[in-house]
């Protein structure tokens, strides 16, 4: 599957509520290219810990995907993108 898609469908409504968030608009406009937590932390000027829980509620709901672990020292780095360049309520 490549990233990202056109639409992506969010099929719980309560999910959309995810998107009332100005941190997390912000995060997804960065998150078009492919980016680690720490790099959207620079890119943001935030501290990498107040994204960890932002970028986990989005991945929970398909909002953003990871796209590839790398090796950082004796971590696993996961990089997020978005799933789709918009996004909307399914039937």
């Amino acid at each position: 599957m490549s990233f990202p898609s056109e639409v992506y469908e969010i099929e719980d409504p309560s999910d959309f509520d995810i998107l009332n968030s100005s941190l997390r608009l912000r995060a997804l406009r960065h998150l078009a290219r492919p980016m680690s937590v720490k790099e959207l932390a620079e890119a943001m000027e935030v501290p990498v810990t107040r994204l960890y829980y932002h970028i986990n509620l989005m991945g929970n709901a398909g909002i953003v995907t990871i796209v590839d672990e790398r090796k950082v020292g004796p971590a696993i780095e996961k990089v997020y993108q978005t799933t789709a360049k918009s996004y909307t309520i399914g039937d």
